[in-house]
């Protein structure tokens, strides 16, 4: 049900299923930011509710900010006043500047510093770089993690990091205040030239070389990715040897050995692990390599996403999924031979409650899922037809109470328009499943 046909109708019965969204523990996910001002509309209760939600996350791009305060007439940013550009900047956000606590930021330098920026919002918390476009020197980087005493989340997701000239430090000065530090597909292009120019003795870490010595007493969250070409300042293992609080660990497999898994055992408050395999420098995960794999019974929720690379990739996962005894989600990569090994991995898992299926690439063969359960309530199935899955497979799911459909593109990392997947109009299911219908996914329900 989209959000426009609703706002339009004025009966109760569209604030009831209003009300019924609002329930959903992620539906604020559900919406862009537009669509989440006129969900606002819809009655007292709900605009109260997303109101902080509202005002609390910025979207930062220089082009959008020179666009929007420039007079039309200049053309290029090269022509801007960037002293203009900052005082304009600082008038236009100061009704929210108190309110703001993340921001999502592309495409810096924002003249003449990112940081003069960023401090106009006092209580800033959260702080996300993304985008293949997004370049910026190692010092103004610096300068942000350091004169921004509150923050508590940063999250670095394929950008360029450039070296520069005569930085004050020739690795990122993270605050020891962190409580999430994610480093996905950083691209560091001229740090090796500075390396072989250089005369200081530089740590295999690179970069993150901070992170061999320095605690972060707070850090419950961590992830690390690198680029599949040029140098790999891998500083998985320091963490897991400094931080004895982690909850959740997002990894790719090319970087674990049997150290990694070693220490991930002595994390006594480690819930959530998610390991990756989808690039082809990545490998598959063969318990042979591994010659005491731990029992990882603190572990509640697992997600796998993998490429198959060789004829034992499914086995192992059977055989990994044993390590794993308490899950109560499990997220995995579907490849229609998966199946067989899947089911055994789920008859034996007592304790699951959430399943999530994942397929990288959309088909039309359709698929059986069949089985007997007794414990899943919620499924997700992400980049599956509607007409590829028989509701009639579920009857002996017996505890499942949500099933839900998700478009994703895994090149963009956006979500896609779910009706390019899923057609309610033709399709007929039992009347006990109702059905909410979101921009990138459907959720069917038991009332």
């Amino acid at each position: 049900m989209e959000s426009s046909k609703l706002l339009d109708n004025k009966q109760n019965l569209a604030v009831e299923d209003w009300i019924i969204v609002f329930k959903l523990e992620e539906f604020h996910s559900c919406f862009n930011y537009r669509e989440l001002k006129r969900l606002s509309l819809a009655c007292k209760k709900i605009y109260y509710s997303l109101k902080p939600q509202l005002q609390s996350q910025i979207f930062f791009s220089l082009p959008v900010v020179a666009k929007n305060l420039v007079n039309k007439g200049i053309k290029g940013l090269k022509n801007v006043n960037s002293y203009e550009l900052l005082k304009k900047f600082k008038i236009s956000v100061d009704s929210i500047s108190k309110y703001v606590v993340s921001i999502y930021i592309e495409q810096p330098p924002l003249y003449p510093q990112p940081y003069l920026y960023l401090k106009v919002f006092k209580n800033l918390k959260k702080l996300h770089f993304y985008q293949l476009d997004t370049k910026i020197s190692l010092n103004n980087m610096n300068l942000i993690l350091t004169r921004l005493p509150r923050l508590l989340e940063l999250t670095l997701d394929d950008i360029t990091i450039n070296y520069g000239e005569k930085p004050r430090a020739n690795y990122l000065l993270f605050s020891n205040t962190l409580t999430k530090l994610c480093i996905n597909n950083c691209s560091w292009p001229d740090y090796n030239r500075y390396i072989r120019r250089s005369a200081d003795n530089i740590s295999h870490l690179g970069p993150y070389s901070i992170v061999s010595t320095r605690k972060f007493p707070q850090l419950v969250a961590f992830e690390y990715s690198s680029p599949g070409w040029g140098s790999d300042f891998n500083p998985i293992n320091s963490i897991l040897k400094n931080n004895h609080k982690l909850r959740t660990l997002k990894i790719d497999t090319k970087h674990t050995n049997q150290e990694t898994l070693d220490l991930m055992d002595k994390l006594p408050e480690l819930k959530r692990f998610e390991f990756n395999s989808l690039n082809p420098f990545s490998f598959d995960i063969s318990l042979k390599e591994y010659y005491n794999i731990p029992y990882f019974l603190q572990i509640t929720k697992f997600s796998y996403k993998f490429i198959k690379k060789s004829t034992q990739t499914f086995a192992n996962i059977e055989l990994l999924l044993t390590h794993f005894s308490n899950l109560k989600e499990l997220s995995i990569s579907f490849e229609k031979p998966i199946l067989p090994y899947l089911k055994r991995g789920i008859k034996n898992s007592a304790k699951l409650k959430k399943l999530e299926l994942v397929k990288e690439n959309i088909e039309n063969n359709a698929l059986s899922l069949k089985l007997i359960n007794r414990s899943i309530t919620h499924l997700t199935l992400v980049n599956f037809k509607l007409k590829q899955v028989d509701f009639e497979d579920f009857k002996k799911w017996y505890a499942l109470k949500y099933i839900r459909f998700k478009a994703y593109n895994f090149n963009t990392k956006l979500g896609i328009k779910i009706r390019t997947l899923v057609n309610l109009d033709d399709f007929r299911f039992s009347e006990s499943w109702k059905s909410i219908d979101f921009n990138h996914y459907i959720v069917f329900y038991k009332e």
